[in-house]
C-alpha cells in the first residue's frame, strides 16, 4: 500500500525466491513464490505476508490531518 511508503512497519516482509510460470499448462502466465524457502534458491524478492491495520489507518489520518 501507499502507507508502506511513509511507514515500512505497516507492513510485514519476508525475502524469498518468485518466478513467472511459463511451462505449466495449468499455471501459465503466474506469478509463484516460494514463501516456505522449499525450493532452496536466493530470495530475489520481498514479499508483504502481513499488516498493522491500526499503523495503516494512522498513516492515513496523520496525511489527512497534514492538509489544511
Amino acid at each position: 500500500t501507499v502507507a508502506s511508503l511513509v511507514d515500512e512497519g505497516v507492513l510485514e516482509y519476508v525475502e524469498c525466491y518468485t518466478d513467472v510460470e511459463y511451462r505449466s499448462t495449468t499455471s501459465l502466465g503466474r506469478t509463484i513464490t516460494d514463501v516456505r524457502k522449499t525450493w532452496g534458491k536466493e530470495p530475489n524478492s520481498r514479499v508483504a505476508v502481513g499488516g498493522n491495520l491500526q499503523k495503516c489507518k494512522q498513516v492515513f489520518l496523520d496525511a489527512m490531518l497534514s492538509y489544511q
